[in-house]
């Protein structure tokens, strides 16, 4: 997946130097039919030599808008979009010529990410653990991800857990990378243990679908709780520490989640906070991950700007800022900006408002984890000694909880 996005951004900053007027029309080494239709756009439209900075701004794109390594059909859209908007903003008035560039863009990203999820997505076998749910029943679908969906699930035996599945009848590049997604996590969920970390129960397949058995958590994810409630601090700083347990085990290990967000962390009915979704995590040594990966509202600075030369485990203090203000804001990160000038703050360093009514120590772990400067971020461990996280009271939870007007 690394050499795709090498041999697209080398195509497209080729063609943005040429565009703006820096070389001749060269796209060497990229699909033909983007090399036409970049070269038919250029010269068909004289006023695309004003779009000042138009290189830089299709390189974030395509490094922040596209998502992790191209994983949807979706995304390469939101990509198409990108650049076609980029453009038409610096030259004005909007080009026809602009229509068939995107649609050209799309196709052959989608050709190259079909091909290279194929062979990415056989390359591993699946650990299983024998014996569980030999007989189960599918029942009500409980979310709908990016690479998957689950569904409540019952044993024979009247045993409740989750099921995340995927098509195997699906050879389009999005169902080729779901696939490729879900055995990663099994690969990663089936060696860890921790009160902290959905467990993972076993694997099936049949004809059709493949399926990873998970315990299930019962009241869904902390973005469907701030839903419903107010977070107080007391529970915020319980679910904080416990989401910084989970994280240490991970980074003890090497492990980069690369997702971490609200709707990534699951709750359940005794208030225990398991992380999920590991689909995009990643063992990495000496910040050496050079793939986008996670959600753009919650991606670390050094994520958006990969030419930073890489990230590591810092990467997850950022997106878990983020998270610690979602809970008590009950709003994602940058939810008042378009995607485009998220991509622009956040590769700017700019973090995310914080609101002043915050208490002082939410504010400060908060601002602590969203430096900009990942070496400056304090580590799992140091975050664990911090007052927000030790915040101590003897209410009752159900007294705490205010439920929205």
């Amino acid at each position: 997946m690394d050499n795709a996005i090498r041999r697209i951004d080398a195509a497209i900053q080729s063609s943005s130097d040429s565009i703006l007027g820096k070389g001749e029309y060269r796209v060497p080494g990229f699909d033909s039919t983007v090399n036409s239709a970049i070269r038919s756009r250029t010269s068909s439209n004289s006023k695309i030599f004003s779009v000042n900075g138009f290189g830089w701004t299709v390189e974030n794109a395509i490094k922040s808008t596209t998502a992790p390594n191209f994983q949807t059909h979706d995304s390469v859209h939101s990509f198409g979009w990108a650049v076609e908007n980029a453009m038409r903003s610096g030259v004005g008035p909007n080009p026809p010529p602009f229509h068939g560039f995107t649609s050209a863009v799309d196709k052959a990203i989608c050709s190259k990410v079909g091909a290279e999820a194929e062979v990415e997505g056989e390359t591993e076998e699946l650990p299983n653990r024998e014996g569980y749910a030999v007989s189960w029943q599918k029942g009500y679908m409980l979310g709908k991800g990016s690479f998957g969906t689950v569904y409540e699930a019952f044993t024979d035996d009247g045993n409740f857990f989750a099921v995340k599945e995927v098509s195997l009848l699906d050879h389009r590049s999005q169902g080729k990378q779901s696939i490729f997604q879900l055995r990663q996590e099994i690969s990663l969920l089936s060696q860890f243990r921790h009160d902290n970390i959905v467990q993972y129960l076993g694997t099936d397949k049949d004809n059709d679908k493949l399926y990873i058995f998970l315990e299930i958590v019962t009241k869904g994810s902390l973005a469907v709780l701030y839903k419903k409630y107010h977070l107080m601090d007391s529970q915020v700083s319980a679910y904080t520490r416990q989401i910084l347990s989970g994280l240490k085990y991970l980074h003890d290990r090497n492990v980069v989640h690369r997702d971490i967000k609200c709707a990534n962390i699951l709750v359940d009915a005794t208030g225990s906070v398991k992380l999920a979704d590991f689909g995009l995590a990643k063992v990495t040594k000496l910040n050496d991950v050079k793939s986008i990966g996670g959600s753009l509202n919650w991606m670390a600075p050094e994520v958006v700007n990969l030419r930073s030369g890489g990230y590591g485990l810092a990467a997850d203090i950022w997106s878990l800022g983020c998270t610690v203000l979602e809970m008590l804001t009950r709003q994602p990160p940058y939810y008042h900006l378009e995607e485009m000038q998220v991509i622009f703050q956040i590769g700017g360093g700019e973090p995310p408002p914080v609101p002043g009514s915050l208490s002082i120590n939410a504010r400060d772990f908060i601002l602590k984890c969203l430096q900009a400067d990942p070496n400056k971020r304090p580590t799992v461990a140091q975050l664990l000694d911090h007052p927000f996280v030790n915040f101590c009271t003897t209410v009752n939870y159900g007294d705490q909880f205010q439920v929205p007007h």
